[in-house]
Parts: structure tokens; sequence; C-alpha cells
């Protein structure tokens, strides 16, 4: 079964979510129970369509489903698609709603939040807030922790270390805002921390917050970091530095290598993925079995939640805007300050977190490699390419429900308080 959520711009009225979620249909009703002011499109294995359980003629679809916004002002159409229902007829009705003037498509799992309302209430609610770097992540999750009671839970792989701030954007104490902070500041600037580490620490982090009755709001932009929260991770062994390091000294061959292991996996990873193509050969060498094996076994995903996640998109040239400003700032502020300070601690310039962009065009400047000017530029080209790559990561996430604008813009604080609030209110 799919669920896909659109939402609409209807004169006079504002775009948000203001409907009650309708409950799963029991095994003798026909479509699910529904709230006064829910719009429901159920699409049957034969291709036939109902609209609240009348049945209607596809090519009336698009007709009916404006005669509906206009005259009854909803916002919010559910479809849903019975099991077995090939996607196929499901993205049919996407385009008839699509050309009814309906947009922002969001795919939800159906596990996420069509229950019976006993099942829907046994699980704690769980906020996510993603998007790229520079898209104001952090001031959108600290607005909606003081309007909904909420503590933050860092998603960011940079942001777990101590000493690191400038480079890093970590919004400062002062302006938190009294909003409870967690897994910011834990980790050295020499110690590596996995995904692994961050889905155990995060997992335990959300279940302590939902447990005193606050809302977990997770926020960053480190995409799989997410997805270990939320979907687990394969079953594979640990890391293994030295062989990681026998590893590393064959670049050139690793893609070739890793086809004589695991042609499956060798035909997912790019050749001049070097990360990736150690982890797997890592992998294979240690549990001397294909990656590829682990990974059709499944992952352990996060339970107890019931999840609305929240994408931030802003307009591309303003962002890019944004990002060469920050990258400017950071290093007028003191970022090449910043890493002679932890330098000074005692940290070696082969520090993990010194890997990090800003941070090492910070220390090429330091050690005469970069003039200031060439330090920034490189940060900039460097920031611009990593925003691309989280777009991109962040598009496949399922069920993200994206707002255009900066996170620190009243109009989507107004957007993100409406789904969350409606996100509440279906418990």
């Amino acid at each position: 079964v799919l669920l896909i959520i659109f939402m609409v711009s209807v004169p006079n009225h504002s775009v948000g979510l203001d409907t009650a979620v309708p409950q799963e249909p029991s095994s003798t009703a026909q479509s699910p129970v529904l709230n006064p002011r829910t719009v429901v499109v159920s699409v049957a294995e034969n291709g036939s369509l109902t609209i609240n359980s009348k049945r209607v003629d596809a090519a009336q679809l698009g007709a009916e489903l404006i005669r509906i916004y206009v005259t009854r002002g909803e916002k919010v159409l559910f479809v849903t698609g019975e099991k077995g229902t090939e996607f196929q007829k499901i993205a049919a009705v996407i385009d008839v709603a699509r050309g009814a003037g309906i947009t922002q498509v969001a795919l939800l799992k159906p596990t996420t939040l069509i229950h019976g309302m006993d099942t829907v209430n046994a699980l704690a609610p769980l906020v996510v807030v993603a998007g790229p770097t520079g898209s104001g992540k952090s001031d959108l999750a600290i607005a909606l922790a003081e309007t909904f009671q909420g503590e933050i839970v860092n998603c960011d792989s940079l942001q777990l270390y101590r000493y690191l701030n400038i480079g890093t954007a970590k919004t400062p104490e002062a302006d938190r805002r009294g909003v409870p902070h967690h897994l910011f500041d834990i980790v050295n600037p020499d110690e590596v921390f996995t995904a692994g580490d961050y889905s155990r620490l995060a997992r335990a982090a959300v279940k302590e917050i939902a447990a005193r009755g606050k809302l977990p709001i997770v926020t960053g932009g480190t995409g799989f970091y997410l997805r270990a929260l939320l979907d687990g991770l394969f079953p594979g062994p640990g890391r293994n530095d030295d062989l990681r390091s026998r590893l590393a000294r064959r670049p050139g061959s690793l893609h070739k290598l890793l086809h004589r292991f695991d042609t499956t996996a060798a035909s997912r990873i790019h050749a001049n993925d070097t990360n990736k193509l150690i982890r797997a050969l890592e992998v294979c060498l240690l549990a001397r079995r294909p990656i590829s094996s682990l990974h059709a076994q499944g992952r352990e995903p996060l339970k107890g939640f019931r999840i609305l996640k929240i994408g931030l998109d802003p307009p591309r040239a303003a962002l890019v805007e944004r990002l060469n400003h920050r990258c400017t700032k950071m290093f007028e502020v003191g970022l090449a300050d910043e890493v002679r300070q932890v330098l000074a601690l005692g940290y070696p310039p082969t520090a993990k977190a010194f890997e990090s962009i800003g941070y090492r065009e910070a220390l090429l400047y330091i050690g005469s490699g970069f003039t200031a000017d060439e330090a920034i530029a490189a940060t900039q080209i460097a920031t611009r390419q990593y925003a691309k790559r989280q777009r991109t990561w962040f598009r496949r996430e399922p069920d993200m429900l994206w707002l255009e604008g900066f996170g620190n813009i009243s109009k989507t604080i107004e957007s993100a308080n409406g789904l969350v609030q409606n996100f509440l209110n279906i418990s």
C-alpha cells in the first residue's frame, strides 16, 4: 500500500496539513474511516477509482478534485492503493492530481501514519529536519523545539567534534534559546566516529527524550547518519584500521579487487569512490563473504516511533550566495585561529576532523600552501559541491515533505509548524 499526500494552493486558503489522517480500513471496509474534512482517493488493483468511497470515472478525476478543493477548501488529498496495486496506477493518479494544480508530492509509508488509532497512540512522535548545508536547519529546529516542547538531536557528523565551532557552523550556546541540544561536542578531533556509533547514541537519545514526554527533533545534513538512525545498518563487521591502511595504499586497484570479491557491490560503487570501496573490501575480507549478501539480510529499523521528515529546499541561487558569504565570514571571524588553537591542544594536522571542508583549506593557509583568498575560494567551491550532493541524497529519502525556503524565514517556520501540529494531532 502506498500513501501519497498532496498539498494544493487554493484561492483564499493557506497551504498546510489541517486534516486528520484516516484510519486503516478494517478487513470488511472498502475505504478508510474518514474525518469529515478528509479527501481520500483509493486506487483498486483493477484500476478503478473512488473518492471518499464514491466511484468515479478516471476521466473525471481531475475535474472532481478541482470541484472538491474549490467548494470545500480542502488542502490535503490522500491517495491510497490496495495491497498489491501496481505503482503505475497510483502514479497515473498523481499525474492527474498535478494537472489539477496539486503540487509538493510526498510519499509516506503507510506504516508511518496509517494505523488503527490504538497503534498510533503507542508510537512516539519524532521530527526530522534535513536539507543541504546553509539551508537553515538549525534555525528551524530551534523554532520548532520552542513551539512543541522539543529537544534537538544532532545529525551532523562534524558538529559532534569538540573545539570545532566556526567551520562546522555550530549554533552557539547563547543562540540555542534554552532548547536542549544532544550529541554535540562529544568526540575529540582525532577520534573516529562511525555511523554505527551515531546510530547507537542517537537512538538512545531520542528514546530518552520521548520517555520524558518531549519531542525529539533530529536535525543535520549527514544523510548516511540519518539513514543509520532510522533504517539501521546491515550486520557487518566493525572497522579495522590496519586493514584500511593497507587498502588505502592501493587506490588504483581497489575497484578491480572488489570486483573479484563481489561483482554486485562493484557495479554499485564508482571506481573513484575510495571510501566506499575500502569499506566494501573491509567487509568482504573480514566477514569472508560478499558485502552485497550482508546487505540482503536487511536492517533493523528504529522502532517505537512515527516519523515526520521535513526537508528544506531553498532556491539554488540564493543558497549559493549564502554559502559563499558564509565561507568568507568563517575566515573573517577566525577559522584559521580556531585551527591553530586545536593544534595547540596537541591534536595533529592529520586528525580526522581536519579532513572536513573548511578545516583542510585552513590548514593549507596556515602552512602557506594557500593565500587567504585561495583558501576562501577553495572552501566555497567544496561547500557548493557538498550542498549539491546533499540535495541529491535527501531527494532520494522516502517520505520527505519539502518546504521551499530557508529555515529562518517566517513563512517556512509557519509551514513547518503546521506540518508538525497536524502530525502531533494524529494521536
